[in-house]
């Protein structure tokens, strides 16, 4: 069957986004030079500067050492080019990359998926290197919800006139109080279902399932 998801607490799922994002900062460094096997050896210090920046900052955000991870970037283009893409540089060294092997197909390929072409036969040159200092994610453990009472009558509040487009016009609309559905209960759109920070208005033509974490499962009958 199809349908959608309406997620429990959505009016404050931005907050617990930002609690399992992992501490992390940018960096970025104007370095614009023709790209060759003699010139990539000069990047290897910008990049050990670069990440010297992420691990004092990361230090002073409270990560430990051993928990950080930096991430080398850089913004290259064909010579001459007006304009550059974000290449990534997993390479510890670049002293010891290949050019022809490693960094140029890595860029020519990255190119042709955003553009549908690239110019082997053009030298390359970076503009601007960028490193992103990271920690680790914090792990957040949503809480199940308890075994309750599963008729979901015993949650509508109130019904009210609501419109929808599916049948043309207002229909008496039950109301239900999201707080009140237990796990496991369903019930049968049209319908609104209310909590302290958000509404969900169901339409026509479906069944909602509450699942163990209050998200309302809403499928489509006749998909």
């Amino acid at each position: 069957m199809q349908g959608y998801i309406c997620p429990a607490r959505a009016g404050v799922a931005s907050a617990i986004g930002f609690l399992t994002a992992p501490a992390s900062f940018e960096f970025a460094r104007t370095n614009i030079a023709h790209l060759t096997s003699e010139t990539l050896p000069n990047l290897d210090a910008v990049y050990a500067e670069l990440e010297e920046q992420g691990r004092e900052t990361l230090l002073e955000a409270g990560v430990p050492a051993d928990e950080m991870t930096f991430t080398r970037q850089a913004d290259l283009r064909h010579v001459g080019q007006g304009h550059e893409i974000v290449v990534t540089l997993p390479y510890e060294k670049l002293a010891n990359v290949d050019l022809d092997e490693d960094l140029r197909p890595r860029f020519y390929s990255a190119y042709e998926e955003i553009y549908g072409h690239a110019h082997p036969h053009l030298g390359l040159e970076i503009t601007t290197c960028r490193l992103t200092a990271s920690g680790p994610r914090p792990q957040v453990k949503l809480q199940r919800m308890e075994e309750g009472q599963l008729d979901p009558d015993q949650a509508i509040k109130g019904r009210r006139e609501a419109y929808f487009a599916e049948i043309g016009g207002f229909c008496d609309t039950p109301l239900y109080d999201r707080s009140l559905l237990s796990v496991g209960a369903t019930f049968e759109g049209p319908a609104i279902v209310e909590e302290i920070d958000s509404t969900a208005v169901i339409g026509p033509g479906t069944q909602v399932t509450v699942d163990d974490f209050a998200n309302l499962i809403v499928e489509f009958k006749d998909a």
